[in-house]
């Protein structure tokens, strides 16, 4: 018999981040991907382009200079394709500013930790460490 707290059937928060330039939308995630993905854009920053991830398709991502290059271009022969259907297929992103902007981000996720906490606790749920389950789909 299962309890009703089981971590292993439980993940994270669907969805991911847009990446938004000069108001813009240019980058969604794509299916699979979560709020857990943080990390991937975090990766990014710190020059670990082979662990980006933001769910199926993914652009190809490569550095140059002080910028970050997604290249959105799908062939002919893929089998997914990017929803919505991206209107450039490379998208470049000065470091700096994305740096800032995870940052912003982690900011936002660590008060939404802060209120799930909350309702863990209001309501008695007695889920240990909610936030890390239910944003970065940690188990342990």
């Amino acid at each position: 018999m299962r309890e009703h707290n089981d971590r292993e059937f439980c993940s994270a928060f669907s969805g991911g981040y847009v990446l938004r330039i000069d108001n813009e939308d240019k980058i969604f995630p794509q299916c699979c991907s979560d709020l857990g993905c943080i990390e991937s854009w975090q990766d990014l920053v710190t020059d670990q382009v082979q662990n980006y991830y933001q769910g199926h398709p993914t652009p190809v991502v490569s550095l140059m200079d002080n910028f970050i290059i997604f290249d959105l271009t799908i062939k002919e022969t893929d089998d997914e394709k990017f929803v919505p259907t991206p209107l450039q297929t490379i998208v470049k992103v000065n470091r700096e500013e994305l740096a800032t902007a995870v940052e912003e981000v982690q900011k936002e996720l660590q008060n939404f930790s802060v209120k799930l906490n909350k309702i863990n606790t209001d309501n008695q749920l007695g889920i240990d460490h909610i936030e890390k389950l239910l944003i970065f789909g940690q188990y342990d």
